[in-house]
């Protein structure tokens, strides 16, 4: 009997611009990433289409529907991307102003992976390094690697096939953790329990 894959992905982009080429290539590769895994949904959180105030302590509830919304669909989801374009060297603050408001049950043992997107590749390990120290934070089941995707990696803002096949990839490697943990976290409590 093949591995069940989970039932739904969630990609959360962390851009509060327009949607863009980062937007694009995951998408297309959410697209393939369904057909190859029949009964995935995929959900995807724009942050430039949501209302997410500044993180002041109240629970998600009370902060807002948006915020509400984001962090049930990030809870219930079978596995995650969280996607950054990089701005001054690691993630934006919108994404990390969100992952404020997420509590840490929500990414407690959950399959997580990162994707960034970057002019060059001289910030590659910006986000990547920022996001897998909150991640740690949460006690999230973070992937050993992560995709990061540049100007080359796009022609008009559609993205190349290499940048599809290693978008899709990355989407594979995390339903393939969230089949493999079915939802059992890894080790003791996060400290931020």
């Amino acid at each position: 009997m093949p591995p069940v894959t989970p039932s739904t992905l969630a990609i959360v982009l962390g851009s509060v611009t327009p949607p863009g080429r980062l937007h694009r290539a995951l998408g297309d590769a959410a697209d393939a990433a369904a057909e190859r895994h029949p009964g995935l949904t995929v959900v995807t959180l724009d942050l430039g289409t949501q209302h997410i105030p500044f993180a002041d302590g109240r629970p998600p509830a009370e902060a807002g529907p948006d915020v509400e919304a984001t962090v049930n669909a990030i809870a219930a989801a079978g596995a995650v991307v969280l996607a950054t374009p990089t701005y001054r060297g690691s993630l934006t603050g919108a994404l990390k102003n969100l992952l404020d408001h997420v509590p840490v049950p929500a990414l407690r043992g959950k399959p997580t992976a990162i994707a960034a997107i970057g002019a060059s590749d001289h910030h590659f390990l910006g986000a990547d390094r920022h996001l897998r120290d909150i991640l740690t934070f949460f006690g999230a089941a973070t992937t050993p690697t992560s995709l990061y995707l540049t100007s080359r990696d796009f022609t008009d803002g559609i993205p190349s096939p290499d940048a599809l096949i290693r978008a899709g990839e990355l989407l594979d490697t995390v339903l393939g953790y969230a089949t493999a943990l079915s939802g059992e976290p890894l080790g003791p409590p996060p400290i931020g329990r």
